[in-house]
């Protein structure tokens, strides 16, 4: 049963899911669309009104195909073209915006203090989980990636094009 529903979340195509933290949703519009930061308190019902639910708009360098994610009052976005960026996820205001390298379709990964960012060619990039940009490791795996990474247990799973990688 449908609980709510809120009209024009747009886009060509949205590939990009959720983020949620509590009442928190933090989404793309998907083909270069804005981020937007919405708040939906649990016992909403029917369709919802924008003015109502609506935190915050981040328009530029926005994903397509990643995820957001959402960790300690920040979100990590990385755009297709590899920009990444850290928003303030109660005002949208952005903290820092970088270009890695290559194009990304995996969604970032936040462990502990680090966000890791992985492309398509296989390459790692890890920055310090913060609302400064700290770079603390490029790494390359030998295989191509679409997916995004999973933490469990201390270890740090990608599935490439040819193989699954555990990393401890």
């Amino acid at each position: 049963e449908r609980l709510w529903f809120l009209e024009n979340v747009n886009g060509n195509r949205v590939i990009t899911g959720p983020a949620i933290v509590g009442d928190r949703i933090y989404l793309t519009h998907g083909m270069r669309g804005p981020t937007i930061g919405l708040q939906i308190p649990a016992n909403s019902s029917g369709e919802l009104d924008w003015d109502d639910v609506l935190l915050w708009v981040a328009e530029g360098n926005t994903p397509d195909s990643p995820c957001p994610a959402v960790d300690d009052g920040l979100v990590y976005t990385v755009s297709d073209r590899g920009i990444a960026k850290c928003i303030d996820a109660e005002t949208g205001e952005p903290y820092w915006e970088e270009r890695l390298q290559g194009a990304h379709r995996s969604s970032p990964l936040v462990v502990a203090d680090r966000v890791y960012f992985l492309n398509m060619e296989g390459n790692a990039t890890v920055v310090k989980a913060g609302p400064e940009f700290e770079l603390l490791a490029e790494n390359k795996i030998d295989d191509r990636t679409l997916a995004t990474p999973i933490a469990s247990e201390g270890r740090l799973y990608i599935r490439g094009w040819k193989s699954l990688i555990c990393i401890e």
